[in-house]
């Protein structure tokens, strides 16, 4: 159209200018359009955040409730508390707490809260007649054939714990 001016007519101008003018009232409509989408959105999500904060107030007064209630009962420690459907027989949880008693520092829990063990520290406390930790290669009768036997990794665990609370 641009090389032929003599077929460039009033009409086809009108008609031009016609349909620019509808192109950019549509561009102007699809903006409204997505304004309105996005002050509703602001709107839902001013409810959502004013419904979150009526949650968050329910539960904050739910857990002063909670710890109130505990703070009163004087419940036993955390450990004598069983799950519904545990995994592990009461039995085998049982003895799993005599064994860390006995060959653990008296406050290795404490310990455990506040710190955070290295990786390496797992190693230690592997039991000698079931681990395959470095170091340790269990034969068929299930003897260690390490230099170390398993009461030495005892005491350094424990020693390793003590280290840490002190």
């Amino acid at each position: 159209m641009a090389n032929s001016p003599d077929k460039f007519t009033p009409q086809m101008a009108h008609y031009l200018a016609r349909l620019a003018k509808e192109t950019l009232k549509a561009e102007e409509d699809l903006h409204l359009s997505k304004l309105k989408e996005c002050e509703l959105t602001v709107v839902m999500l001013q409810e959502d955040i004013r419904d979150g904060r009526i949650h968050l107030k329910d539960a904050e007064r739910q857990m002063q409730i909670l710890v109130s209630h505990l703070g009163v009962q004087h419940l036993a420690s955390s450990r004598n508390i069983q799950p519904f459907s545990p995994a592990l027989s009461a039995s085998a949880l049982a003895s799993y707490h005599s064994y860390l008693d006995k060959h653990l520092a008296h406050n290795w829990r404490n310990t455990l809260s506040m710190l955070s063990i290295p990786c390496e520290s797992e190693n230690i406390l592997d039991d000698s007649s079931g681990s395959d930790s470095p170091g340790s290669s269990n034969g068929s009768d299930g003897s260690s054939s390490s230099g170390s036997s398993g009461s030495s990794k005892e005491t350094d665990a424990t020693s390793y714990y003590s280290a840490l609370s002190s």
